[in-house]
C-alpha cells in the first residue's frame, strides 16, 4: 500500500528515523564488539553498506544479516586502510602540538599550510567510507580514488561539509539524540550526497 500526500511523507520520514535508530544501535554494538579500535572501521563500513542500499531505494531486505556479513568480510581489509588514516590523524595532531609549543617556527606559515592539509584530509575522510562500499578496488587504489572523488564535484563536497558540520552542531546542542541516530544520520547524509557524485562520475565515464 502506497500512502500519498503529507501522510505519506510523514510515514516515510518516521520509517527512515526508525531505521536509522536501529542502524545506529548496530553500529554502536559492533564497534564495542571490536573493542572500539578494531570495531570502528568494520562497523562503519557495514553501516555504509546498508546506507548505500537505502540511498539506491532498496529497503526490502533484512538489515542485520547484511550488516554482519559486511562486518566479517571487510574486517581485516578495512582495518588495514583505517589504521593508515589513523596514522595520518596522529601525525597531524603531533604537528599541531609541536607548532603551538615551539616559537622558533614561523607559525603563521606552517600553521596555515597544516590547516590546508587538514582540510584536504577531512574531505578525504568524508568520502572514504562511501568510496569503499561503492567501489571494489585493490588495497592502495582506495586512497587514489577517494582523493579523486573528493574534488571531482567541489559544490557537492562543500554541501557535504556544510551538512556534516550542521548536523554535528545540532547534535552538540541536543546530545540526547546522539545514542539514537547521531552517527547514522550524519552517515546517511554523507552517503546520499556522495552517491550523487559517484553517479555523475559514472555517467561522465559512459559518455566518453
Amino acid at each position: 500500500m502506497v500512502i500519498k500526500g503529507s501522510s505519506g511523507l510523514l510515514y516515510r520520514i518516521s520509517d527512515l528515523i526508525m531505521r536509522l535508530v536501529y542502524l545506529n544501535l548496530l553500529w554502536t554494538v559492533f564497534t564495542l564488539l571490536g573493542f572500539i579500535v578494531f570495531g570502528f572501521f568494520p562497523a562503519t563500513t557495514a553501516m555504509f553498506a546498508i546506507l548505500k542500499k537505502w540511498v539506491a531505494g532498496d529497503t526490502e531486505f533484512s538489515v542485520f544479516p547484511v550488516f554482519w556479513k559486511t562486518y566479517k568480510s571487510e574486517f581485516q581489509k578495512v582495518n588495514g586502510l583505517g589504521f593508515v588514516l589513523l596514522l595520518f590523524s596522529i601525525i597531524f595532531y603531533v604537528d599541531f602540538k609541536i607548532i603551538s609549543s615551539n616559537e622558533l617556527f614561523n607559525q603563521s606559515f606552517i600553521s596555515g599550510s597544516l590547516i590546508v592539509l587538514l582540510f584536504i584530509f577531512s574531505v578525504f575522510c568524508l568520502y572514504f567510507f562511501p568510496v569503499y562500499v561503492h567501489f571494489n578496488l585493490p588495497f592502495f587504489q582506495y586512497f587514489r580514488v577517494t582523493f579523486f572523488m573528493s574534488f571531482i564535484s567541489p559544490l557537492r563536497t562543500l554541501i557535504m561539509l556544510a551538512v556534516t558540520v550542521g548536523l554535528l552542531y545540532l547534535l552538540m546542542i541536543n546530545p540526547g539524540y546522539i545514542p539514537f541516530f547521531g552517527v547514522s544520520a550524519i552517515s546517511f547524509a554523507m552517503m546520499w550526497i556522495s552517491n550523487k557524485v559517484f553517479l555523475k562520475f559514472e555517467q561522465r565515464e559512459q559518455e566518453v
